[in-house]
């Protein structure tokens, strides 16, 4: 129960999973456990504290990771209209099936508002959540940045167009 509790607050943008597990990294990492803070942060930005939810935001998240698909859950997730200020909790979504769905884990910021992003996926079932690195730039990856004109996000293994990342609508007031 407890694994499970921590993949559905971690799949749910509720970044309190750093505090109490940890998760594999891709790639260049030689630590397969290090926590999500222990990811290095590009030179010139600084994380964004995430905020954390309530109970009944859990009970919710609860219900939609047990009866939801992507394809259901595309619908029910709010469109994020300004991506250069992509948060964490948010997701990156391609409905249908197959389909899938992309966590922004977490978030850091330079002097001037520009914002890079880390993204975090896992397969059915969610029991291995990992951070994916970024193919197109590898050198701030597994950092993404938010502020380039590109219409798409390349994945490891999926491309997302930027219109694609959502929000939870208990979340949508915050954007």
């Amino acid at each position: 129960m407890q694994a499970n509790l921590r993949c559905l607050l971690y799949k749910a943008g509720i970044i309190i999973f750093a505090l109490f597990g940890s998760c594999h990294l891709t790639a260049q990492y030689s630590n397969p456990y290090a926590t999500i803070a222990a990811i290095p942060v590009p030179p010139g930005y600084h994380r964004i504290p995430a905020e954390s939810a309530s109970f009944a935001t859990w009970l919710y998240l609860t219900t939609v990771f047990t009866y939801c698909s992507t394809r259901t859950l595309e619908k029910q997730l709010l469109p994020v209209t300004n991506y250069r200020t992509i948060s964490a909790g948010e997701v990156l979504i391609k409905g249908g099936s197959p389909g899938h769905a992309m966590l922004v884990a977490d978030i850091a910021e330079d002097a001037k508002g520009r914002r890079i992003y880390l993204l975090a996926q896992s397969y059915m079932p969610a029991q291995d959540i990992h951070i994916v690195n970024n193919p197109r730039d590898a050198a701030i990856s597994p950092w993404y940045e938010s502020n380039v004109p590109d219409t798409y996000i390349q994945t490891p293994e999926w491309t997302f167009r930027v219109n694609e990342l959502r929000c939870w609508p208990t979340l949508a007031g915050k954007q």
